[in-house]
């Protein structure tokens, strides 16, 4: 019977290593592949509880976030992905194409959960909910046709991501929750400089605080994106565009039902302690977002219930 172990022993493969020159690396040769850049580092919250518990909603989930991330990209071909099960790398030499990239991701997101409360009784775990955090800095990469180079040998380049930039992303979410979008404070400025475009509403009025004050939606060494004031898909003329003031009523009111039902199964269901951080955090943001809308001098602790009253008087009053 013929021995399929080409390498027996460790001396063996070293060999082979050095055959093949595996471990021949110059970091130098890589200069011209390091760049700038900003990256977004988007990842689904309470998949790996999920994946444990119930296989199908996890597929039904990942399945959804992933046919939305794929949406957005075709939108925005200046950005390049990296996905990875349940999250996403989006990197970009463009401040705006990745905000914006990130904004139109969070509505679809939105919009799936809005017609999963739609059809049925609204369970968190069937909702599809992102957690985003952006940084920029030093990022490698290696895109589109590569030379003939001995570098790239035995290398996937496709799925090539090193820097600090993404180690920043990555690490904001620690101090964020699901369904924000959050910003590293020391990079803030540069995105809170964008032009603030659209109609001049209670939205825009918010966008045009949260650029001017700096302890608006700040927290935890990140500045808090008040995506649900903007256009649920941003138009491809430059800066920041509001959204109306009657579909941000809908857009807060649809948020506040899918956090309603996350606390029902962390009470119920007795999910993991951490869970409960995603909650305080979208509860906070959005008591503050509304309470700009309606002009508030001073954030008032409301419960989930007491917003949703008022944004439901608000929209009564509206005729919406």
């Amino acid at each position: 019977m013929q021995n399929d172990a080409v390498d027996a022993d460790l001396d063996d493969v070293i060999a082979r290593v050095r055959e093949q020159r595996l471990d021949v690396v110059d970091a130098r040769q890589w200069k011209p592949n390091w760049s700038d850049k900003w990256v977004a580092f988007v990842d689904l919250i309470g998949s790996s509880a999920r994946s444990e518990r119930s296989p199908d909603a996890t597929v039904n989930q990942m399945i959804r976030f992933h046919r939305a991330v794929s949406a957005c990209a075709a939108r925005y071909p200046a950005t390049t992905l990296l996905r990875f099960t349940d999250c996403v790398y989006i990197t970009s030499s463009s401040t705006e194409d990745l905000i914006k990239f990130c904004v139109d991701l969070a509505h679809y997101c939105l919009a799936l959960n809005a017609i999963q409360i739609e059809r049925h009784r609204a369970m968190f775990h069937h909702m599809v909910i992102a957690r985003t955090t952006i940084a920029f800095g030093k990022v490698l990469e290696a895109h589109g046709p590569l030379p003939a180079e001995d570098r790239f040998v035995g290398v996937d380049t496709a799925s090539l991501l090193i820097g600090e930039g993404v180690v920043a992303a990555y690490r904001l979410q620690r101090s964020t929750g699901g369904g924000l979008i959050s910003v590293a404070e020391k990079d803030a400025d540069t995105v809170r400089g964008l032009a603030i475009r659209g109609m001049r509403r209670p939205p825009r009025s918010v966008l045009e605080k949260w650029t001017g004050d700096t302890e608006f939606l700040t927290h935890d060494g990140v500045v808090d994106v008040p995506w649900i004031v903007m256009r649920a898909t941003q138009p491809s003329e430059s800066g920041l565009w509001a959204a109306s003031y009657d579909d941000t009523l809908k857009k807060l009111q649809i948020q506040v039902r899918v956090w309603q039902s996350s606390f029902v199964e962390y009470t119920v269901q007795r999910l993991p302690i951490d869970t409960i951080k995603h909650f305080g955090a979208m509860n906070r943001h959005l008591n503050e977002v509304f309470q700009a809308l309606r002009r508030h001098t001073r954030l008032k602790a409301w419960s989930l219930g007491q917003l949703e009253r008022s944004i439901d008087e608000e929209r009564s009053r509206r005729g919406i």
